[in-house]
């Protein structure tokens, strides 16, 4: 179950049982931004059952934003053939002034994608 605040969040991904990590938790709080690069908070891939959780991301800027970046706080796959889940999917909150000057140029991807089952059942 995905959990945390929609608009501020503040938490890191949980753990899966027995495998993956959750993903960490980032907060950025400025006034220019220039994201072309990836600001992650992946859950990662267990090395048996279950995947971590995405993690939190809340960024505030104030002035001039842009970018064409990634922005992710994914849900890790499963690693298991046994009954186990992929961890869900994170939260982002992202906030800008849009009419700042400028600040129609950003472009990021922002995802928040629940991990995948990737078991293959038993025939």
């Amino acid at each position: 179950m995905t959990y945390d605040s929609l608009i501020q969040p503040a938490d890191p991904g949980a753990g899966g049982g027995a495998g993956g990590v959750g993903g960490g938790y980032v907060k950025i709080t400025t006034g220019g931004l220039t994201i072309n690069g990836t600001i992650s908070a992946n859950g990662t891939f267990p090395t048996l059952q279950d995947g971590g959780a995405g993690g939190g991301i809340w960024i505030s800027a104030t002035g001039s934003v842009s970018g064409t970046g990634t922005i992710r706080a994914n849900g890790s796959a499963t690693n298991n053939a046994a009954p186990s889940g992929g961890g869900g999917g994170g939260r982002i909150a992202f906030y800008y002034n849009i009419t700042q000057p400028g600040n129609g140029t950003l472009t990021p991807v922002l995802q928040a994608f629940g991990g995948q089952n990737t078991a293959s059942a038993d025939t």
